[in-house]
């Protein structure tokens, strides 16, 4: 494909050398999302060292956005590196003399961007529901003993998701359940109270 004007003229290929550039691309966002949890600003390390009664909150919701961050991340690096490794096999299968022009380097670097944009839409358009999938599941685990395995419950416990999608995401009205802020702002219904103030 390939377009003139005033004599210029430029051609759009796609070649095996641009897999090192997509490759190289999905891997800088995964090291980016692998390590977003290791480069929060000193009050959120602050507020997850603090003590609180039970648990810390804070600690289990930025524990979720990471374990998601790093997923997302290590997704990404292993699709770059796989990346990089079929153009590489593939360029010395198919080996090519042409010539490439520094549109052709374009055209790579853009393919790249859109890839590694691509990624990042995806992560923001599902990370608060992958999240909130997260602490969701971390509710129903019940801890009874130090000395006992934690047991999981079927539906979540209320003061605790409520607890966590508050410090993750606030809101709580004055005087609200938690279970009436799990159902107004989450669209959960079944909980477990397990402290009646809690209903």
């Amino acid at each position: 494909m390939g377009t003139s004007a005033r004599g210029l003229s430029f051609r759009v290929v796609f070649d095996l050398a641009d897999l090192f550039v997509v490759g190289l691309s999905l891997d800088l966002v995964g090291a980016y999302l692998l390590a977003k949890g290791l480069l929060a600003s000193p009050s959120v390390f602050s507020i997850r060292s603090a003590s609180f009664w039970g648990d810390n909150p804070h600690v289990v919701v930025g524990s979720a956005e990471d374990r998601v961050d790093a997923l997302f991340g290590l997704g990404a690096l292993l699709a770059g590196f796989a990346l990089q490794a079929l153009g590489y096999f593939l360029a010395l299968a198919i080996a090519s003399s042409d010539d490439h022009s520094a549109c052709d380097g374009l055209v790579a670097l853009g393919l790249g961007a859109a890839v590694a944009a691509m990624v990042l839409l995806v992560w923001r358009l599902t990370h608060d529901r992958v999240v909130l999938r997260t602490i969701t599941e971390i509710a129903r685990w019940e801890v009874t003993s130090s000395n006992d395995p934690p047991q999981r419950t079927s539906d979540p416990d209320a003061g605790r998701l409520a607890s966590y999608a508050q410090a993750w995401r606030g809101g709580k009205r004055s005087g609200e359940t938690a279970a009436d802020y799990l159902r107004r702002e989450f669209g959960i219904e079944s909980v477990r109270i397990s402290d009646p103030e809690d209903g």
